[in-house]
């Protein structure tokens, strides 16, 4: 990527994907601000400190989540900060074969608390579908700079969670880690569920301990009177 890019060609690509979901602001948001976010990914490749994902995948949260489906949305962190290894989905890896170690961690609770036989895909586009946004707080990151463009993507955060709080009821908010509580005041509508981060297994060097997660979120659903996720 260099300033050869032809900006417009790249937003409207972009916008075309998220309209299929039904994300008006997600489409306001790439032909307005983005366009300054944008250019400044450009920049920072120029100097050569490369990002992930690709600007093609940045808005796949969205994509694969239809709008008006959307029921939990869970806040991670930045992407995975490997090459080639994040695809737009917070925790998802499906440009890889081999589990990263967040997911990893995941897959194992879901082994314990919801199928000792759970099909470990490395593509969650599939809670996605099922109306789970699966978003980072930091749509990229420099390789090998994990929160290095947490700065950058705030702004654009506080709006879509403002956005989700004044426009949907009874979402379930899932917050990953202590740096997550952070956006509470932006969800004070929503139904909370806090959780240690998957990755504190590994620093506690024992198993990631998610207070039955999936089936807590599944069993507030049904109070809910909505249906539940096929994790």
């Amino acid at each position: 990527m260099n300033n050869s890019v032809n900006i417009q060609e790249l937003k409207q690509k972009l916008s075309n994907k998220v309209l299929e979901s039904d994300w008006d602001i997600i489409d306001n948001f790439i032909h307005n601000e983005f366009g300054k976010i944008l250019y400044n990914l450009i920049n920072q490749v120029d100097k050569d400190h490369r990002f992930v994902p690709k600007v093609k995948d940045i808005f796949n949260a969205f994509v694969e989540c239809p709008h008006d489906d959307l029921k939990v949305v869970m806040i991670a962190q930045d992407p995975y900060n490997n090459v080639n290894v994040p695809d737009g989905i917070a925790f998802s890896c499906s440009n890889i074969e081999e589990e990263e170690p967040m997911l990893k961690y995941i897959f194992d609770e879901l082994e314990r608390t919801i199928d000792p036989e759970y099909n470990r895909d490395l593509d969650l586009s599939r809670w996605s579908k099922q109306g789970v946004l699966l978003l980072n707080t930091a749509l990229t990151t420099n390789i090998s700079k994990p929160g290095s463009h947490y700065s950058l993507w705030k702004p654009f955060t506080i709006k879509i969670l403002e956005y989700l709080n004044h426009n949907f009821t009874d979402l379930i908010i899932v917050l990953f880690g202590y740096k997550a509580v952070e956006w509470i005041p932006y969800l004070n509508k929503q139904h909370i569920i806090k959780t240690l981060h998957p990755l504190s297994a590994e620093y506690a060097n024992t198993n990631w301990d998610s207070k039955d997660l999936f089936n807590t979120i599944n069993k507030k659903l049904k109070e809910l009177n909505k249906s539940s996720i096929k994790w």
